[in-house]
């Protein structure tokens, strides 16, 4: 029968090639389910992470006109750019309740917006947007996070051309790093 392992964890920083020892993380792999919450973390214990969005002035959408989809995903400023289009920043209060992000994440996605020509923002769900603009004239980018989104679907641009399992990040990494011109 194998034994448990009873190496501790050891958090060691890099930079300054120190080890830290005697720290609540210095357990077992194994006691970290039942780890209770550290005292110097106890005021966060009760986090509630929330995203604040600013609702959207008008937006003035043409039912019939084709229109690109943008969200925190998609910000593409070269995607269909020489095409006179409708274009919308669609953020979605139901994903960020469920994948919350920082102000400054926000501020950042709105300064790419900026990028962007024409872009009107619109802060709501995605079948609000089905009311205003006919899902027939729709296109976004694939991504999991809007699998209930309808209309055109596009593939997402990708970094690199690499396809295929791979044990590890590193592994992979290596077959990308290979596809980067030097």
């Amino acid at each position: 029968m194998p034994t448990k392992s009873t190496t501790p964890i050891r958090t060691t920083l890099i930079n300054t090639s120190s080890s830290q020892k005697q720290t609540f993380l210095d357990v077992d792999y194994e006691q970290f389910s039942t780890l209770a919450i550290p005292e110097v973390l106890a005021e966060f214990s009760n986090f509630d992470p929330q995203t604040k969005l600013t609702d959207t002035a008008d937006v003035q959408l043409e039912r019939d006109k084709k229109t690109l989809v943008y969200n925190y995903y998609n910000l593409d400023p070269d995607w269909h750019a020489d095409e006179e289009i409708q274009r919308v920043l669609l953020l979605e209060p139901s994903f960020f309740k469920t994948y919350p992000v920082s102000q400054k994440c926000i501020d950042f996605i709105m300064q790419l917006a900026d990028n962007i020509a024409g872009i009107q923002i619109l802060v709501a769900e995605f079948e609000s947007l089905t009311q205003q603009v006919d899902p027939a004239h729709i296109i976004y980018k694939e991504h999991p996070t809007n699998r209930h989104y309808l209309g055109q679907e596009e593939p997402r641009s990708w970094m690199f051309d690499v396809s295929g399992d791979y044990p590890s990040f590193f592994a992979f990494w290596k077959k990308c790093k290979k596809l980067i011109p030097a």
